[in-house]
């Protein structure tokens, strides 16, 4: 299975909690992911996780990563630098950062970096195929007219369930251009499925989208 990323905007903050500043840490942390939001994955579907996607799913490895780069590690769960909670909103995380990462916490509490992504491996996934005007109080009006067919409908893929995540990461820009090939196969079967055609050119344009990141 591929590792898939998704990303929010305006989830991360440095965290003035007194015990972080009785003991001198450098703490920040958001969401990382949230629950019944629907997103627009690169005009191609719509995304929403479900409130139980997490049940179940491994956080032994995970760390939290500046920008998904696991040459700027901020914290990790193994040494107790990062801690994880699931919420009725979503996948909360504070990381402790090392001394050495103060640049990081000054891009945070200043507003340079205030978004949040998270990576995972999906386990399970459902595709349906829904009116456009049902997405209407979900989406922005220009998301549903990108993602809406000729029929005036919209792919949506519901995540179901995580095998594993294994980073959060604050973000200076967030790009849902990175989505896998696992969810464009997913999104490949439900076109078959209803019949519809272009298949390749769609496929060629997205491999082109991912090639210029």
């Amino acid at each position: 299975m591929e590792l898939e990323r998704r990303f929010i905007n305006g989830v991360v903050s440095a965290e003035p909690h007194k015990e972080a500043q009785a003991e001198n840490l450098m703490r920040v942390g958001g969401y990382a992911a949230l629950f019944g939001k629907y997103a627009n994955i690169g005009d191609w579907f719509a995304e929403v996780i479900n409130d139980d996607f997490f049940n179940g799913a491994s956080f032994e490895e995970c760390a939290c990563l500046f920008n998904h780069d696991q040459n700027h590690v901020l914290g990790r769960v193994r040494n107790g630098t990062l801690t994880l909670e699931v919420d009725d909103k979503g996948l909360l995380y504070r990381a402790d950062l090392p001394p050495s990462r103060a640049d990081v916490y000054e891009l945070i509490k200043n507003g340079y970096v205030y978004s949040s992504s998270f990576a995972f491996i999906i386990d399970a996934e459902e595709w349906k195929v829904v009116p456009a005007e049902q997405l209407a109080d979900a989406l922005p009006p220009k998301d549903i007219a990108a993602l809406s067919d000729e029929k005036g409908r919209v792919y949506v893929r519901y995540l179901k369930r995580a095998r594993a995540v294994y980073d959060v990461s604050p973000v200076t820009f967030p790009a849902y251009s990175q989505t896998s090939t696992t969810a464009l196969r997913g999104l490949d079967e439900i076109k078959k499925g209803n019949n519809l055609s272009s298949l390749y050119e769609m496929k060629k344009r997205f491999l082109t989208a991912l090639n210029t990141i």
